[in-house]
């Protein structure tokens, strides 16, 4: 991306925003509350002989409450505004430049806080023109803000750090759903303790691969 001009200050009354919570929380359901309802749900089907669709509808609303519940504790409906110093959330407040190591912008705006919560700014009810032109007005001033007072100190070594981290949660997650698969393939009965263990490891990785690498 080349060198922004100086552009001008805007606003976005009715953007989206989101962190990662909102994403894990989906995550969640639809990989860990939604199956084990369900499968607890199944078992009481089988020895109380109540109804199958029973069990599909519990476990599809534990796929889903998760993702309401982060909506409803945190709503992602709330205007959003930038200037030379930072940006001003409706409710999440004034997020200062001196905060932010890496934003990235594609078709949302990703605004990275090293130890705090990651947020994602959406289009929400706005057209895609003023949409882009607000992401562009972020962009310009950061990247201005970057070149007078210089890359907050540290942030390339937590940069690095964050990809590794990354890259552990990615194989963490991939190995033991590989471990999972091969039980399933050799029909191997694992004891309770090592399911659970395999799935807070799961859990682990899959929280570490968001929050740090994104």
């Amino acid at each position: 991306m080349t060198t922004p001009k100086n552009p001008t200050n805007t606003a976005l009354p009715h953007a989206s925003v989101g962190t990662r919570w909102h994403q894990l929380s989906g995550i969640l359901g639809f990989l860990l509350v939604g199956p084990l309802a369900g499968w607890q749900m199944l078992s009481l089907v089988e020895r109380q002989q109540l109804p199958i669709w029973l069990c599909f509808l519990v476990g599809g609303l534990g796929m889903v409450l998760p993702g309401v519940l982060a909506m409803l504790l945190q709503p992602m409906r709330q205007s959003v505004s930038v200037d030379a110093g930072g940006l001003r959330f409706g409710r999440h407040g004034w997020v200062p430049f001196s905060e932010i190591d890496q934003m990235r912008y594609q078709s949302f705006l990703t605004l990275h806080r090293p130890g705090r919560a990651t947020l994602i700014v959406q289009q929400g009810k706005h057209d895609l023109d003023a949409f882009n032109r607000f992401c562009e007005s972020a962009w310009g001033h950061w990247f201005d803000w970057q070149r007078i007072h210089g890359t907050p100190p540290g942030a390339q070594r937590r940069a690095a750090l964050y990809d590794r981290a990354k890259i552990a949660g990615l194989l963490t997650v991939g190995g033991t759903l590989f471990i999972g698969t091969l039980a399933l393939m050799f029909n191997l009965t694992l004891p309770v303790t090592a399911l659970l263990i395999l799935a807070g490891v799961f859990i682990t990785g899959l929280i570490v691969a968001i929050f740090y690498g994104a």
